[in-house]
């Protein structure tokens, strides 16, 4: 007869069977899962890089396409535009030398002359600024925010029209100036 220690043994016996079963069973078609999945992947990756250097070279041939259109089209489109003016151009957070060599060789290509270049200083030395604003009711600039719009506004259209307030404020007002502030006929504003 059996008993139960025998019956125990004997699901015991085909559980252990069973597991190595599935372990080896796993093993071996875990390989094939794997090295399917890294082909599957290694494609899919070289498709995607595929793609993304088409569309890299074609943007780059759009990108000279509209600089050759740009270099031709220019001078015929600028040509005297700036005819004896004067620009002046203000950077806000920081200058930039690639764009101040633009706008110099736009203005000077439109027949214009770039009169000042300058960069505000952020955040405006409000006390400074009053300082340099004696005689005027902008003395009180650093203690009434409500005198920073008008100021600036004075400040702007002395900068533009040229006169001794902005000359007495560019110390004050500008991080960085080159040129004259004689007035000018148009300004270039960079942020």
């Amino acid at each position: 007869m059996f008993d139960f220690r025998y019956h125990a043994l004997s699901l015991v016996a085909v559980l252990v069977a069973l597991g190595i079963g599935l372990l080896l069973g796993v093993a071996v078609g875990d390989k094939e899962l794997v090295s399917s999945a890294q082909t599957s992947l290694a494609h899919g990756l070289r498709k995607d890089l595929d793609a993304a250097r088409s569309q890299s070279s074609d943007l780059r041939a759009q990108l000279s396409q509209r600089q050759d259109f740009e270099q031709q089209a220019f001078p015929a489109l600028a040509e005297g535009q700036l005819a004896g003016r004067r620009v002046g151009l203000i950077f806000m957070g920081g200058s930039s030398r690639d764009l101040y060599d633009n706008v110099r060789d736009a203005v000077v290509a439109a027949g214009g002359e770039l009169r000042f270049t300058a960069s505000v200083r952020e955040p405006p030395d409000l006390s400074g600024l009053a300082g340099r604003a004696q005689g005027t009711r902008f003395t009180a600039l650093a203690d009434d925010g409500s005198l920073v719009k008008p100021f600036a506004q004075r400040a702007g259209r002395s900068i533009a029209l040229g006169g001794h307030f902005a000359g007495n404020l560019r110390s004050t007002l500008f991080d960085s100036f080159s040129g004259e502030l004689d007035g000018v006929d148009a300004v270039v504003v960079a942020r």
